[in-house]
């Protein structure tokens, strides 16, 4: 059957372009890791607008004291590997974009970060699931998101680290669930997506359709002039994806502790 990029198709760049990325990627990657974790997990600093609760003192302890390493180490790999295969932009598809503002959350302590992402991961990783499974078990894809896994023309370690996505949902539930979802994460999701979702339309092709920006994923069609398209894109986004997840965690989960 057609495949339909559900999240887009991750085309590599021509040789050119990746010039300057393949000499700088891995150390501009380490040392974005590096200061992160230094910065955002020191204890005793507060970051306003970061972080929904004071960062950790002496009488508030880190909310992730050893997730935040986790968090450093796997964006030390991360950021690198997929600059080097993929290209800058591909950073801005919703997955890699949430990936990477979960990392920050958890160094930098912020449960606000945190539950924004915990609204976005579980329908990400859903949908990549169900692709990559039914490529597995009939040998076809359903619409196409997880095509990028079987090409060879990507590094093999680097489509193994999209193995996240079953991951991540998980670890996003599970950290709201210890620490409490902060009702904050759900408009503060659909800036972010919104703001991606834009920057998809203006600085990515047509051909890439990242973040539905010029396509929808269903009739593969655009929606009415762009302004009309992204503005139902991110409807769709806020009201469905992330808002039934919203409305579940703030259900089932308790509001952060008072600090």
């Amino acid at each position: 059957m057609p495949s339909i990029p559900l999240f887009g198709k991750r085309v590599r760049p021509a040789a050119a372009d990746l010039a300057t990325p393949a000499r700088l990627g891995p150390w501009l990657g380490l040392a974005w890791s590096a200061l992160a974790c230094l910065v955002l997990a020191w204890p005793g600093l507060a970051w306003p607008g970061i972080s929904s609760s004071p960062l950790p003192t002496q009488t508030s302890p880190h909310p992730f004291p050893r997730l935040r390493w986790l968090a450093a180490a796997w964006l030390a790999v991360y950021l690198p590997s997929y600059w080097l295969a993929y290209g800058f932009a591909n950073f801005l598809f919703l997955c890699n974009l949430g990936v990477m503002v979960t990392a920050v959350g958890l160094l930098a302590g912020s449960r606000l970060l945190v539950s924004s992402q915990a609204v976005a991961a579980p329908v990400i990783g859903l949908a990549w699931a169900i692709d990559a499974g039914w490529k597995v078990t009939t040998g076809d894809f359903l619409y196409g998101g997880a095509s990028y896994m079987w090409d060879p023309q990507y590094p093999l370690f680097t489509r193994l680290l999209s193995l996240y996505h079953l991951g991540w949902p998980l670890l996003g539930l599970l950290c709201v669930a210890a620490v409490g979802y902060d009702r904050r994460g759900w408009p503060l999701q659909t800036a972010f997506a919104a703001g991606a979702v834009v920057a998809a339309r203006l600085l990515t092709a047509p051909a890439d359709n990242v973040n539905f920006a010029f396509k929808d994923p269903f009739w593969a069609r655009q929606l009415g002039p762009a302004p009309v398209h992204l503005l139902v894109v991110v409807a769709a986004l806020a009201g469905i994806a992330y808002g039934l997840t919203h409305l579940a965690l703030a259900r089932f989960t308790a509001p952060p502790a008072p600090q």
